[in-house]
This record gives C-alpha cells, structure tokens and sequence, in this order.
C-alpha cells in the first residue's frame, strides 16, 4: 500500500523466470497504512466460532480497501479458516496505491 508495488504480482512473475520489473531505488514509500484482520472468534478462548452473521456493513472511503467475502446473515461454516476480512486503511500525501 505505502510502496505502490503489487507483490504478488511480483511474485508470480520470479515464478515465471521474470525478473523483477523494479530496481530497490524505484522503491518510494509514501503515506501510513494500518491493516486489521477479522476473524470469526470466540472472544473468552480465541477459538474459532460458526455460526450466522447477523449484519454487515462494509467500511468504505478514500484510502480504505476491504477485502472479505461476508455479507448479512453468511453462514460462517464450521470447517474453516476464522479468518473473514481483511481492512486496510492507507492515509497520505499520494493514494496511487489504489490503481
């Protein structure tokens, strides 16, 4: 987010024998950038909780990105990996972070 390097697109490319399409020097970082994980949790044990998701809203706005797959009433399936959203929240002096 802070760099503007897609990394995963990177890393696909070193998996083709492509080299990486940008020096250490064309690396400029700009802005913050906080990222918080959501996961389906029991609070008291931190074990992992199935069940429905009653409501969602979606958080939104410059700088923010969400990346989940829960929507009002999922069913979250007990066989699993607990974890349901992603936030990224990016705040700075350039966003092209976002193209």
């Amino acid at each position: 987010m802070i760099t503007g390097v897609d990394i995963v697109k990177e890393q696909l490319r070193i998996a083709d024998g492509q080299k990486l399409s940008f020096s250490q020097s064309d690396i400029k970082i700009k802005g913050t950038c906080l990222e918080c994980r959501i996961n389906a949790r029991r609070s008291t044990h931190f074990v992992p909780s199935p069940g429905t998701n009653q409501s969602f809203h979606a958080p939104g706005g410059p700088g923010i990105r969400l990346d989940s797959h829960i929507y009002s009433s999922y069913k979250v399936p007990p066989f699993y990996d607990s974890l349901i959203a992603k936030i990224i929240a990016y705040g700075g002096k350039s966003r092209n972070c976002f193209k």
